[in-house]
């Protein structure tokens, strides 16, 4: 005959099977978020990145062009010491339309080649994701009929070794 398996512990299967389980709850939501970040992320790049700073462009033109006409106005009016003033505010406002046009080109830059940088990886979770969706599960309902397989059979060694025998059965003893 075959051997017999040695069931001990079905516990340890259960405890595993649950462990199973929360494990695929926690990682179905950690792959799901990050998903959803990836979409954020693609959207503030192509779309609110880009709207922000052409408004700070459009903002900082308008700056300077006050900031200017006041200079203008100011040497015109010959005031020498308050025109430093404003050629300081003209400075600090091209400073800033600068830095607000170096962003928008990096956000044009940006929405070109976030899918290129985000394609890969977000192919990789929604892999990952499929897995979680599909497999997992079936592994965890096979745990779950290896378990109820297994108590099956240590009952019925249980029963089979506890079974009354039947008095005919057995020999008299024997008298010495």
């Amino acid at each position: 005959m075959a051997e017999q398996a040695q069931v001990k512990s079905v516990e340890a299967l259960e405890s595993l099977r649950a462990a199973f389980i929360i494990y695929h709850s926690k990682s179905r939501r950690a792959v799901d978020m990050a998903l959803e970040e990836a979409v954020r992320l693609r959207q503030w790049v192509q779309g609110d990145c880009r709207v922000h700073w052409e408004g700070q462009i459009r903002q900082w033109g308008r700056v300077l062009e006050r900031a200017r006409a006041e200079l203008m106005t100011a040497r015109l009016s010959a005031l020498v010491d308050r025109s430093t003033r404003h050629e300081e505010a003209v400075r600090k406002a091209e400073r800033a339309l600068a830095h607000a046009q170096e962003k928008l080109k990096m956000a044009k830059r940006w929405s070109r080649e976030i899918e290129t940088a985000l394609g890969p990886h977000l192919r990789r979770l929604e892999s990952v994701r499929d897995h979680l969706m599909h497999h997992l599960p079936k592994a965890t309902a096979w745990l779950h009929q290896a378990e109820m397989t297994l108590e099956a059979y240590a009952e019925s060694r249980a029963g089979s070794l506890s079974a009354p025998t039947s008095p005919e059965a057995t020999p008299p003893p024997s008298e010495p």
